[in-house]
């Protein structure tokens, strides 16, 4: 997870370091540096994104005490480690 605030990126899920955006020769985004969690299942991706919004840049407006300054944005990938480690290709 990460945040963009005040036009940088901010990995919420590695004590808040910068993260680069950048295009690669295939003109595909790559985030080099943004931190890789491992799940294995929906509770888990749910508390990483529990906590990844605990360290999200929040301040107070005048309709909330705690309004959020950013947005929060969780890039998801998927792996099958088993095939892989069978073998076997699905």
């Amino acid at each position: 997870c990460f945040e963009i605030y005040g036009g940088k990126l901010f990995d919420l899920l590695n004590e808040r370091s910068v993260v680069k955006c950048l295009e690669d020769a295939k003109q595909q985004v790559q985030l080099p540096g943004l931190s890789e969690h491992g799940v294995n299942n929906v509770a888990e991706l749910l508390n990483l994104m529990a906590m990844a919004h605990m360290q999200r840049s929040t301040g107070s407006t005048g309709a909330n005490a705690e309004s959020s300054r950013s947005h929060q944005i969780m890039q998801i990938v998927l792996r099958n480690y088993s095939a892989a480690s069978t073998g076997s290709s699905k």
